[in-house]
């Protein structure tokens, strides 16, 4: 691909390595305007600046020999201007970004990784979508680029999404799109993995990104949420490509999950309203009083209030139905049986046997009660679309509880709805020939005095049960049949912040 017109790319470097932002590519054709003197090959300028990201490892380069450096490109390439933007401390990626953003004058912005590559062709379906609205962000479909061989494997078009700890991750486009039967059509998506292309001014107009964001990660999210509730929309544009290495290790810190925790919670607080807290339990936090700093957000609430942004729960509703809004969990946390002093735990996996061991209160151990009975046993999915594991009762000759899919155990007939209150007998709900209901109670600890090993869980003839207790981490609502729903923080390990379920952080750019 040649490219008339291009009057500056920008070029960021910080702590964070090294970000190309091509401000003014493709303004010529964007704007219909005079071709230049001299036109810029693309794709051999990109692979140039590819080139450098090896250079940038070692901070020296980054003065006086990448100054020739990018000289030398001016020299090559008379079309081209390159502006650098220094940083000398670590601001994080949104803030480097914004710093990039700042710096180009030309109608688009294309925000892009330093370590991709172009496919030809790949900028101009994207100011086709821009020119007839200009409030689309728009994003090319990434192929990877193994870190290892360099060898690229092609990906097909997809949704950028993401769960409730705010991982991204891919997703197919909404079933309206597909019975449309053209692959070659740009398609929505809820969020954007940060390789971008949008105009310039309405980026600026909608709050750019959130530059209280540290490090790495979230900042995707939170402009995939604030571009669509605020007047704007996303597409992946499928006759756009690039390729993008997916590395080894991201470079920022050792552990990305403390940063991506705290910068999840700053998008809950201004953008989620009442579903803010699902970020909290995606992240094992209790709500309130979670010990983590995310920043003042006060200029960001303003931001919303003045763009007059619709609610989350339309954007769940109508953007992002896929998402599971967990508007019906009543607790969550560790189930105890208190006459054993043990909790219930999943047990192996692969395998659909829970048990009864020690109380430690970690992932396999996490207990969901939503408000129609079902028990979740080891983690909640994000997502409708993935069903989660229920505490099932399988049937009368079995006598130990179960652990199965939901849809699975309801389609073989088990038991999956569990009426539970605090302190008490949890009992599950039959029906048997559709007339009337038989209850089987969840009794606890085979020999519960042992506290060495595995124990077993067993079923049995209603009042034969132990008690059993909700450890809660955070009271999320009181039980139907109890009102009297208990909070015993002080038995919460707040600091294993590990996410639930399966993340993706690799599965995008950055």
């Amino acid at each position: 691909m040649r490219a008339a017109g291009v009057k500056r790319a920008v070029l960021t470097l910080g702590a964070l390595g090294i970000l190309l932002y091509i401000g003014a590519l493709l303004s010529g054709g964007y704007q219909q305007t005079l071709v230049a003197d001299q036109e810029l090959d693309v794709p051999r300028v990109m692979k140039r600046f590819h080139d450098l990201e090896a250079t940038v490892n070692n901070l020296q380069d980054l003065k006086g020999d990448l100054d020739i450096y990018v000289k030398s490109l001016e020299e090559q390439n008379p079309g081209l201007r390159i502006a650098r933007v220094r940083h000398d401390e670590q601001q994080g990626l949104a803030y480097a970004r914004a710093s990039g953003w700042r710096a180009a004058t030309a109608d688009v912005v294309a925000i892009l990784d330093a370590h991709i590559e172009v496919h030809e062709m790949w900028a101009e379906p994207l100011l086709t979508q821009i020119k007839a609205d200009r409030t689309v962000v728009v994003s090319p479909v990434f192929d990877r680029v193994n870190f290892d061989d360099l060898k690229v494997i092609q990906y097909q078009p997809a949704a950028h999404a993401f769960d409730w700890a705010l991982w991204c991750m891919y997703e197919g486009f909404s079933p309206e799109y597909t019975k449309l039967g053209d692959g070659s059509l740009p398609g929505k998506s809820p969020s954007v993995m940060g390789i971008l292309v949008a105009e310039r001014k309405f980026l600026g107009e909608i709050g750019l990104l959130d530059e209280g964001m540290k490090v790495y990660g979230g900042e995707n999210v939170e402009l995939g949420i604030r571009v669509w509730t605020c007047g704007g929309s996303i597409e992946v544009v499928p006759c756009s490509k690039i390729a993008h290495i997916e590395r080894n290790h991201k470079p920022y810190m050792p552990d990305l999950s403390p940063a991506m925790k705290r910068n999840a919670l700053r998008v809950a607080e201004v953008w989620m309203d009442e579903y803010k807290h699902n970020i909290n339990l995606a992240w094992n936090l209790p709500f309130e009083n979670h010990g983590i700093d995310i920043g003042d957000v006060s200029e960001r609430k303003k931001l919303r209030e003045r763009l007059n942004c619709k609610p989350f729960k339309w954007y769940l509703e109508n953007i992002y139905p896929k998402l599971d809004p967990w508007d019906n969990l009543l607790a969550y946390g560790g189930m105890k049986n208190l006459d054993a002093n043990m909790c219930i735990d999943q047990g192996p996996v692969p395998g659909h046997t829970p048990i009864a061991y020690n109380c430690y209160y970690y992932g396999p151990q996490f207990t969901y009660y939503r408000e129609n009975g079902e028990l979740y046993i080891g983690g909640i999915k994000s997502h409708k679309y993935n069903d989660n594991r229920c505490l099932t009762d399988v049937g009368k000759k079995e006598t130990k509880p179960g652990l199965y899919n939901c849809k699975e155990a309801m389609q073989k007939g088990m038991g999956i709805y569990w009426d539970f209150t605090q302190e008490q007998k949890m009992q599950v709900r039959r029906l048997e020939d559709g007339i009337g209901s038989s209850l089987r109670t969840l009794a606890g600890v085979a020999g519960g005095s042992d506290l060495s090993g595995d124990q077993g869980i067993s079923l049995g003839a209603t009042g034969g049960a132990g008690v059993v207790v909700m450890v809660m981490w955070s009271k999320i609502g009181p039980s139907p049949a109890d009102q009297r729903m208990r909070m015993e923080l002080d038995r919460l390990v707040s600091s294993c912040g590990a996410p639930l379920g399966q993340h993706h952080q690799d599965a995008g750019p950055q």
